[in-house]
């Protein structure tokens, strides 16, 4: 089907591949879909249209009506690998099908269709993926945005919030604060209250084994969520002994002297006064 439409095989990259894109690649692939889909016989809208948006929102994508129909791409795309970047593209373009606006019936009867036709790896869901929302929160578009990020040092799931305080992280993260644990899993606080951390806050079950092999698993992906973990500091689990300082005794000289001071002398401007 790429031959039926060689303006837009330019950027037909294979299926799997992951690398930085630039935004005319990413309208192009969105221009690409538009006219594939409406060539395969989608009832896409007529007046739908792509255009970028540099400023990134909790998602990968979304699309709007008024005024016409537009599908906006967010800078977290050009990150992302093809599969989720085709699926996400295509989700929204069926949005623009009658009765498609909602994720109902007729949204999923052309979600199915679509996920069939192309074979692609992840189906049009009707509220995400968790595959490609873990994608979503690993982009540094997303995370610079974001207020706090943990990640699994077991796993590399990552946990994101845009908000301040007051969720369920939040509370996690005061648990880690105080060393308190509220399950087994080994956390890692690599962002909080919208500051990336130069200290990271590690939960307290976490071992410099766990952050090595964090390392080597996740860190080497050169994710903008696994950062490279510096081992933490081992601190003493005894407070060191304080010796006090040895104090050698005074010879007879010496207790005589002190017991004899030198008399202290005023000096009056005439004379001097012994006050001893």
């Amino acid at each position: 089907m790429l031959k039926k439409f060689p303006q837009f095989a330019v950027i037909g990259l294979e299926r799997g591949s992951k690398r930085m894109r630039s935004v005319e690649e990413l309208l192009e692939r969105g221009n690409y879909w538009i006219a594939r889909m409406r060539e395969d016989g989608f009832p896409i809208a007529p007046d739908l249209k792509v255009q970028y948006e540099p400023v990134q929102k909790s998602c990968f994508a979304y699309i709007r009506r008024k005024g016409g129909h537009v599908i906006h791409l967010m800078p977290a795309m050009q990150e992302i690998n093809m599969d989720i970047l085709d699926n996400t593209i295509i989700h929204e373009i069926i949005h623009s099908c009658p009765n498609c606006w909602s994720h109902g019936l007729h949204f999923k009867v052309q979600g199915i269709k679509a996920t069939s036709k192309y074979k692609l790896k992840y189906p049009i869901a009707t509220n995400g993926d968790v595959v490609e929302s873990q994608e979503l929160f690993k982009t540094r578009a997303y995370l610079e945005k974001a207020k706090l990020v943990i990640v699994s040092l077991e796993t590399g799931r990552v946990n994101v919030s845009f908000k301040s305080k007051g969720t369920k992280l939040h509370y996690l993260v005061d648990c880690m604060i105080r060393g308190v644990n509220i399950s087994s899993e080994k956390r890692v606080v690599i962002k909080n209250k919208g500051v990336n951390l130069f200290q990271p806050i590690f939960s307290n079950n976490v071992t410099d084994e766990d952050i090595a092999r964090f390392n080597e698993k996740f860190a080497s992906q050169g994710c903008a969520a696994y950062p490279i973990l510096r081992r933490r500091n081992s601190e003493p689990s005894v407070a060191p002994e304080i010796r006090p300082l040895p104090i050698s005794k005074p010879s007879e000289e010496e207790r005589v002297a002190a017991k004899s001071p030198k008399p202290i002398e005023v000096y009056t401007g005439s004379q001097q006064l012994s006050l001893f």
